[in-house]
């Protein structure tokens, strides 16, 4: 009877050391599935910081470029702009230079002929005078344009 009984408690603590057994295994699969996710999720984290780093590194490097660009295209409208504002001032210099011209003709049509041909001289001046005049605002609207 005592044998039994014995056989009895035995078999009954060998089912609860089995159910303890089964849920201590159901537990450890649950946190290898948690294990796993985590895993999953720290290397798709990984990947998405791998790829945002390549995006920066491209963003940085078409920076670069444009800004080298945007340079050289300042520098060449400044080139373009000093060539032009040189070719307006030579032509300044030749209209002066006829103007002196015209003014040395001027005096030497006073000194010999009459008021016809210094009225006509004068005519000449003036307009030579206003071309020079229209040069020298331009040459100076481009110089402020230029130093905007």
């Amino acid at each position: 009877d005592e044998l039994s009984s014995a056989a009895a408690t035995s078999a009954s603590a060998l089912e609860r050391t089995h159910a303890e057994a089964s849920s201590a295994a159901k537990a450890v699969e649950a946190l290898e599935a948690k294990v796993a996710q985590r895993l999953g999720d720290a290397q798709r984290a990984a990947e998405a910081a791998a790829h945002a780093t390549k995006s920066v590194e491209a963003l940085e490097k078409t920076v670069a470029v444009t800004l080298g660009a945007a340079e050289r295209a300042a520098e060449a409208a400044a080139e373009k702009e000093r060539a032009a504002a040189k070719s307006r001032q030579a032509d300044i210099a030749k209209r002066l230079t006829d103007v002196e011209g015209t003014l040395m003709a001027y005096g030497q049509i006073k000194a010999r002929d009459g008021d016809a041909a210094l009225s006509e001289l004068e005519r000449r001046l003036s307009g030579r005078l206003d071309e020079v005049s229209k040069l020298a605002a331009s040459a100076a609207s481009g110089v402020e344009r230029h130093v905007d």
